[in-house]
């Protein structure tokens, strides 16, 4: 009995002595490939995932989180793609988990379970991302030092929320709307946009063209109905919106 009694003992402070969080198999092997190479596991850390509806009957979840890969220049994150190997983002996500892989061997660095930070009491906001974009664009040129895509994270998320999406050659963001300036129309008469924004996915050398589409819609005040527009004095203000926010991602900080 005795005997019984100590091995259950032993056992119990065995559990105790494990750390207080699980890896995933992935994580493992990612630690270990990380030690055997020389280069420091990444660090993650998931700041909130609230649940949201980017339109009807479409859940999605808001992100925010930071995250540093020493020695890496860059890192492959799921539903994002390739970004510098140290930042911090906020969009819109339908991932589940937070992936990030080396980019040239596509090896899994670290795997992080979402798990919602705040449940909603009631229905979740609706966070409208724009469905439908004319095929009309804008041009413009990215020749800055820093990231495209990590300069854009920095100043759509003081107008929008935004959800990654693209392939492998090319990243695209598409926003929520946003309200506009008017000058020069009616009273009582809004004005929305949203951006489709389109660009190589990869990091590029040099300077290259980057494209922007605006979705624009007019409403009345004191009424919940939108619709698209071709009032000029609501397109102005949605182009000169663009040049404001495209000067605003190139200056930096």
């Amino acid at each position: 009995m005795r005997t019984c009694l100590f091995v259950l003992i032993a056992l119990w402070a065995t559990f105790l002595d494990q750390p207080a969080f699980c890896q995933s198999k992935n994580e493992v092997r990612a630690s270990a490939s990380a030690s055997a190479s020389g280069i420091a596991p990444g660090k993650v850390a998931v700041g909130s995932f609230v649940g949201v509806f980017i339109g009807k009957g479409a859940p999605a979840h808001s992100i925010a989180y930071e995250y540093e890969f020493p020695g890496r220049a860059f890192v492959h994150v799921n539903g994002l793609g390739t970004v510098p190997g140290r930042g911090s983002y906020r969009y819109l996500t339908l991932e589940k988990t937070l992936e990030f892989r080396d980019p040239a061997t596509g090896e899994v660095l670290r795997q992080v379970p979402l798990v919602e930070t705040v449940i909603v009491a009631a229905k979740p906001p609706l966070t409208e991302v724009a469905t439908q974009f004319p095929s009309a664009f804008r041009t413009f040129l990215w020749d800055s030092q820093d990231s495209l895509k990590e300069r854009a994270n920095a100043v759509l998320n003081k107008y929008f929320r935004y959800l990654p999406g693209g392939n492998q050659e090319t990243a695209l963001l598409t926003t929520t709307f946003t309200p506009l300036q008017l000058r020069d129309v009616s009273g009582g008469v809004l004005g929305q946009v949203a951006l489709l924004l389109s660009f190589p996915n990869e990091p590029t050398k040099g300077s290259y063209p980057f494209h922007v589409q605006a979705a624009v819609r007019e409403g009345r005040a004191l009424s919940d109905e939108l619709r698209p527009t071709n009032n000029p004095s609501i397109i102005r203000a949605a182009d000169k919106f663009v040049d404001t926010l495209v000067e605003e991602m190139k200056r930096g900080r």
